[in-house]
């Protein structure tokens, strides 16, 4: 038996992926008749037909054999080695910051039981390049599709695509709704945080727009434009010291006496 050469890439050492043997049985009785007999795949699998299609599900090198009987009881058999490369898997990652910020892409653990000899990276904007870690600058904010292919010693390769969505980078404005800063103490300061899809205040984690505050202090926030496109920004709040009022110390009074007050403690 031996592989049909008709079919391309039909060769006796593939790549796991897409991996197809067609095998030919070619065995003649002493008549010159064709003999059906059975295929032993070396993967624990047997198959009883002349010519087929074989794909293996994991790789190795596969003792195939082809047994023949006739119908007088003689028997022959035939091995063959074949070989099936252990697969070959891509993979990276990526940070999608703000436009315009700087994307990072960055193999995360491809597997190959070989040396990896090419990396090719798509950004999905008409560029390329080559490495395990690369960093390109996207001309706007939009929706990406990136493409990162390996291909090791064997020349068996495999790609992963993902999908890198860029947002514009979001601008902070802080609005005060209620009160005035600064603010006198036990009053309540009403700020607004406006700009982008969602914000975060990172004293507390509340994802309220309006905080309310009671006190001297910065106040961080973070705006969203998506999962990783965020800008950080601090409103700070000021609250006057609360104000006192202070007299001289003699405080007799008669008709026609004055007694010296003083007003200290505030602006």
């Amino acid at each position: 038996f031996y592989l049909d050469p008709s079919v391309a890439g039909n060769d006796s050492m593939q790549c796991f992926r897409g991996n197809q043997f067609r095998f030919i049985n070619n065995s003649l009785n002493f008549q010159g008749q064709r003999l059906d007999g059975w295929f032993s795949w070396g993967d624990g699998t047997r198959s009883y037909f002349t010519n087929l299609n074989k794909q293996y599900s994991s790789g190795g090198i596969m003792a195939v054999q082809l047994y023949l009987e006739t119908d007088q009881g003689c028997k022959d058999s035939i091995t063959q080695l074949y070989t099936v490369y252990e697969p070959i898997t891509a993979a990276f990652r990526f940070d999608a910051p703000c436009h315009p910020a700087t994307t990072f892409f960055q193999d995360s653990g491809s597997i190959s039981a070989t040396p990896i000899t090419r990396r090719e990276w798509n950004f999905g904007d008409g560029t390329f390049a080559n490495g395990d870690s690369i960093s390109h600058q996207y001309s706007g904010p939009g929706t990406y599709s990136v493409r990162y292919l390996i291909v090791n010693a064997d020349g068996c390769a495999d790609s992963s695509r993902k999908q890198v969505v860029l947002a514009a980078s979001p601008t902070v404005n802080f609005v005060i709704e209620k009160g005035t800063n600064p603010f006198c103490p036990g009053d309540t300061l009403w700020v607004r945080a406006d700009g982008g899809t969602s914000v975060r205040w990172v004293q507390n984690g509340s994802t309220n727009r309006v905080r309310p505050i009671t006190r001297t202090g910065p106040q961080v926030v973070q705006v969203f434009n998506g999962p990783d496109c965020f800008v950080q920004d601090v409103f700070i709040g000021f609250m006057f010291n609360q104000p006192q009022v202070l007299t001289g110390d003699d405080t007799a009074v008669s008709r026609g006496r004055f007694v010296p007050l003083r007003a200290s403690g505030a602006k």
